[in-house]
């Protein structure tokens, strides 16, 4: 789930963000997004992250289904594929077992520095 969010977070704030590519990336964003997606008003002022999460709650996109954001990118900014692909592979990755996702390594790492300051200070009143 980090991987998926972290990749909404980067095609949003970085390569859809309005600055981005002159802003060039963002009006196609939102072109493509009018046309193939939802017309209504209320999108124009949306920014990419709402237009994504939009995406994720019609079912379009999913965790490490990303063929509409490719199909999408291919028309916008081909810079984002290699890495759209890159975290697909990551995530398909980790339901595979082959990674340990990233809050697996953060438990492990709260439990060996609790365990560590809980022997150091035991040690330290005998």
């Amino acid at each position: 789930m980090d991987i998926h969010n972290n990749l909404k977070e980067t095609v949003a704030n970085g390569y859809l963000s309005r600055s981005y590519n002159g802003g060039r990336n963002y009006a196609l964003w939102k072109t493509y997004f009018r046309r193939n997606f939802c017309s209504l008003p209320i999108h124009e002022d949306c920014n990419a992250t709402r237009d994504l999460a939009y995406l994720e709650r019609k079912g379009f996109i999913k965790i490490g289904e990303y063929d509409v954001l490719l199909e999408i990118f291919r028309k916008i900014d081909e810079r984002a594929i290699h890495y759209i692909e890159k975290k697909t592979t990551d995530i398909k990755a980790v339901g595979k077992g082959q990674v340990t996702p990233i809050s697996s390594l953060r438990e492990l790492l709260k439990r060996l520095l609790h365990n560590f300051f809980f022997f150091s200070f035991e040690n330290t009143l005998v």
